[in-house]
């Protein structure tokens, strides 16, 4: 371990002060620039406060350090390492129990390490998560009650196939962030006292993902979770539905809907009847296809955001967003265009990623993403006859 010498730089105009790789003289003006206001910083004195050496010790430990910036909340780092992967992981378990957050990104010549002090999200109390499952039954009962069905039975069957597919999906992510390390909140269901009566679940993330394995792996569990859960009620579900009259039934389902269609029916049909389990596959179905899009923070967004880069992430959702607004007009009978506002005005910001950008993702992770196309074409919608 051999820690770089090192120098406190201070402004005359600005007053600000920072430390830097450098062995000049004390009193000694610097060619580097105040990053506060751009004037030429001074060489103040020598040597680290307790805390930032530790921290630069610890870098050497397991890396190379070309150069250095650091004050008390944040030090930036170029650095060089054989193993990057490895490297990387060890710094970062041995500086989050501390209160730390280690990144890790490419610039145009060096591997740029950034170390800073890490704030943890507020915590909620896991009794709102749970008030908030409670009142999501019942909205989803009132809605089968009223708006789905119109009796008390087939409402409570498709409030617990929602619930329990909805469940399954955050549980997914939950298991994911939990194999990783990843600190997540519980999830907060959405009741709404119509249509559905939920429009789903949330489940902020409070410490951001080590590396693009874990990204790929908690934005792809939930949706497998919750297709899998939802392919069983479609094959409970089916298997008790029954031919609808003219006018009735449905008129577009998911692929894998209409492929278990041909099980049953010997082809595909509109004319149909949906048992309460069939109709909350179908409905599980459609939300895990637009969960997967590439798109954001949605589920499909971290998986993608796993396999590029920050600005192509950024460009893919906004085009994304735009083409399926533009979609209302060519197949309106399809609501994409909601989805299209949905994203393009909601996902206006860069997708952080994982706190290591440069590892790639291991051959699990690629089968993972292969598994997830799998599901989302499965779930894209067919039109019926």
């Amino acid at each position: 371990m051999k820690v770089p010498p090192s120098r406190r730089f201070e402004c005359s105009r600005c007053g600000y002060a920072d430390y830097r790789m450098s062995a000049r003289e004390i009193g000694s003006e610097s060619p580097e620039h105040c990053l506060k206001c751009g004037a030429l910083m001074r060489v103040a004195d020598e040597g680290l406060p307790t805390d930032i050496e530790r921290i630069v010790k610890e870098v050497a430990k397991r890396f190379e350090i070309e150069d250095f910036i650091a004050t008390h909340e944040r030090a930036e780092f170029e650095v060089f390492a054989p193993n990057v992967r490895k490297s990387f992981d060890s710094l970062l378990s041995v500086l989050r129990p501390r209160g730390y957050l280690v990144a890790l990104r490419r610039g145009p010549d060096v591997l740029r390490l950034t170390v800073l002090r890490f704030s943890p999200v507020s915590r909620r109390s896991a009794l709102i998560s749970m008030l908030l499952f409670g009142l999501t039954v019942l909205s989803t009962f009132f809605a089968g009650v009223v708006f789905l069905f119109g009796n008390f039975l087939d409402a409570a069957l498709f409030s617990i196939a929602l619930m329990l597919i909805l469940s399954a999906h955050e549980l997914g992510h939950k298991m994911a962030a939990m194999e990783h390390g990843i600190d997540v909140s519980p999830p907060y269901f959405i009741p709404v006292p119509f249509f559905l009566g939920t429009l789903g679940a949330v489940m902020s993330i409070r410490s951001p993902p080590p590396s693009k394995d874990s990204l790929v792996e908690m934005g792809a569990a939930g949706p497998i979770a919750g297709f899998l859960v939802g392919l069983c009620m479609l094959l409970i579900g089916l298997a008790k539905s029954v031919p609808a009259s003219a006018g009735e039934g449905i008129f577009f389902a998911p692929l894998a809907f209409v492929l278990l269609e041909f099980v049953f029916f010997g082809h595909p049909t509109s004319a149909l009847r949906l048992h309460p389990l069939a109709f909350a596959g179908w409905v599980a179905l459609f939300l895990t296809m637009f969960n997967l899009l590439p798109a954001g923070q949605l589920d499909g967004g971290h998986v993608a955001r796993g396999l590029m880069s920050e600005t192509r992430h950024y460009a893919l959702t906004r085009s994304l967003g735009m083409a399926l607004i533009m979609s209302g007009f060519v197949i309106p009978e399809f609501p994409f265009w909601v989805w299209g506002f949905l994203i393009f005005f909601v996902f206006r910001h860069y997708h952080p990623g994982a706190l290591n950008e440069i590892s790639s993702i291991s051959r699990r992770t690629k089968w993972l993403v292969l598994t997830t196309a799998i599901v989302f074409v499965l779930s894209l919608p067919v039109p019926l006859r």
